[in-house]
């Protein structure tokens, strides 16, 4: 999976592109409802770590209504701070 395909997928789930925000490779995105950012490292041509792939999982399932039981589930309730 390329980085440009995880780009397209959260501008999907609703993220929206910020402007003048990273540096470099570095692209942010935040959805407006949830205010979560996501932070994407990389060129869009390059393949897409596996981190960056479960990380985009994590972000799209926090927009969503049954977010917090997801990702308690995935990587635990005593974390609050996701590094993307």
């Amino acid at each position: 999976m390329k980085i440009r395909t995880l780009k397209s997928s959260l501008s999907k789930a609703g993220f929206i592109y910020l402007k003048k925000r990273g540096k470099g490779s570095h692209t942010m995105l935040r959805h407006p409802a949830n205010h979560v950012v996501v932070v994407v490292s990389g060129k869009d041509s390059k393949e897409a770590k596996y981190y960056q792939i479960k990380a985009l999982n994590i972000a799209i399932a926090k927009t969503s209504a049954n977010a917090w039981s997801f990702t308690n589930k995935l990587i635990g309730e005593k974390h609050d701070c996701y590094w993307y």
